[in-house]
């Protein structure tokens, strides 16, 4: 997938993808953010361009969830696709975060890729204002964001060797699914066959 992302090799793509990911769309940010390094490091593109606009993605992604859930509300929640990553025990578990360290839990939420979604979410749902809420995402971002880039542009060079790596891994689960399925298919006429 992220060879796939820098084959494409647009900037404008990948700060698009932000956003749409910020609408709900389970994309995740991290890979944006490291096929980006890995584009700086592989093009001609300066690298501080390639991060402010990423940066600049990624926080504009999470307003625009922090508008959607300010708008719409716990119903944004019970919608496809939050509800089937949200649980209602992680929300209980966001609302404890925001009962413990109020706003500061926008700063916590944006290092937890599995939770953030949530976390900006409750933060528009709890009443955070958006000033706080922006304060506290920008600062946050200004650590994850050039981290997860430095990864995708120091490592770029393995980026191939890793694809290939997957692909030859794919084979054999490939191999293995099918094999498992015959075994399955050869059980069951067994079974049946025994019942008559």
């Amino acid at each position: 997938m992220l060879e796939r992302f820098i084959e494409l090799g647009s900037l404008p793509l990948l700060v698009a993808l932000l956003l749409v990911a910020g609408l709900g769309v389970p994309i995740p940010e991290d890979v944006m953010v490291i096929a980006g390094g890995v584009l700086a490091h592989r093009t001609a593109l300066p690298w501080p361009l390639v991060l402010l606009a990423l940066y600049a993605g990624a926080i504009g992604a999470d307003c625009l969830l922090y508008a959607m859930a300010r708008r719409y509300g716990e119903g944004l929640l019970a919608r496809a696709p939050f509800r089937w990553i949200l649980s209602s025990e992680r929300r209980v578990r966001v609302r404890q975060l925001f009962a413990h360290y109020g706003a500061r839990a926008v700063f916590v939420g944006r290092h937890l890729g599995g939770v953030r979604a949530l976390v900006f979410a409750m933060a528009a749902i709890e009443g955070v204002p958006f000033r706080i809420f922006l304060l506290w995402d920008a600062v946050a971002g200004l650590i994850t964001v050039p981290f997860v880039f430095g990864l995708g542009y120091l490592f770029s060079a393995h980026v191939s060797a890793v694809a290939q790596g997957l692909a030859r891994a794919e084979h054999w689960a490939l191999f293995a699914l099918a094999l498992g399925a015959g075994a399955g298919w050869l059980v069951w006429r067994w079974r049946r066959a025994r019942g008559r």
